[in-house]
């Protein structure tokens, strides 16, 4: 499996990550807002987890479990 994923660091060594697809018609969000990730479809906004802020989308984007060891961040799929 792969895909597109956000991925943010919350502290040195833990990451948030993130499928960049949008909750509301699957654009791929691939910017952000200081620490908000905006779709650049219909402009939807979420938190560094992935939480609506702003619609028109009402649903997070999935959440993915994020290890960083030895320099590597590991995305679990």
């Amino acid at each position: 499996t792969t895909g597109v994923f956000l991925l943010s660091q919350t502290s040195a060594s833990v990451f948030t990550a993130v499928e960049a697809v949008c909750t509301h018609e699957g654009c791929t969000i691939n910017g952000a807002d200081g620490t908000t990730y905006v779709c650049p479809c219909h402009g939807s906004r979420y938190d560094r987890n992935g939480r609506v802020i702003q619609g028109p989308a009402r649903a997070s984007l999935r959440q993915y479990d994020a290890t960083f060891a030895d320099g590597v961040v590991s995305i679990a799929i």
